[in-house]
């Protein structure tokens, strides 16, 4: 076409008037066009084969990838599991829990040596110098034991005790 272009006006009424000129012309034009869209065709076609062939690596990877995160899903539900397993296996010895432990361990001293008391006061058990002699030994590391635990729980409640 460029070239019709660059011609004078007269060539160009000259060669419309040769049919064969003008059909010579009009299939160079079309013999180029239908190259080029053949071309690009072939090219359309290359690319839609390499697609297809992506796509199916692309598809095998994605089955890969699946499985591999149902499997990290799986292994983080274990572990969550694991944790909270971990974490009920130790909280008895939190610090509340000891608090509460060692609560509950002085009330039972105070409690254990109020009975033994109570049971010399009313005379039970006690016959003998031996036997009186017994719960006052009885009796004071009773006393002992309750005021070392009530110590502790003092200073714990305070907070006058290390990691608390």
């Amino acid at each position: 076409m460029e070239e019709i272009k660059a011609k004078k006006i007269h060539v160009v009424r000259d060669l419309s008037a040769n049919e064969e000129a003008l059909q010579g012309l009009a299939s160079q034009g079309y013999g180029e066009r239908y190259a080029e869209q053949r071309q690009r065709a072939e090219r359309n076609i290359q690319k839609a084969k390499e697609l297809k062939e992506r796509i199916r690596e692309l598809e095998s990877r994605r089955g890969e990838t699946n499985e591999l995160l149902e499997r990290a899903n799986q292994k983080h539900r274990e572990w969550m599991e694991v944790e909270s397993e971990m974490y009920r296996a130790i909280q008895p010895f939190s610090m509340p829990a000891l608090q509460a432990n060692l609560d509950y361990a002085t009330s039972e001293a105070e409690s254990l040596s109020e009975t033994l008391a109570a049971s010399f006061l009313d005379g039970h058990d006690i016959t003998s110098d031996a036997g009186v002699n017994e719960f006052i030994r009885n009796y004071r590391k009773e006393r002992k034991t309750y005021h070392l635990r009530h110590e502790r729980l003092q200073r714990w409640k305070e907070e006058r005790v290390g990691r608390a």
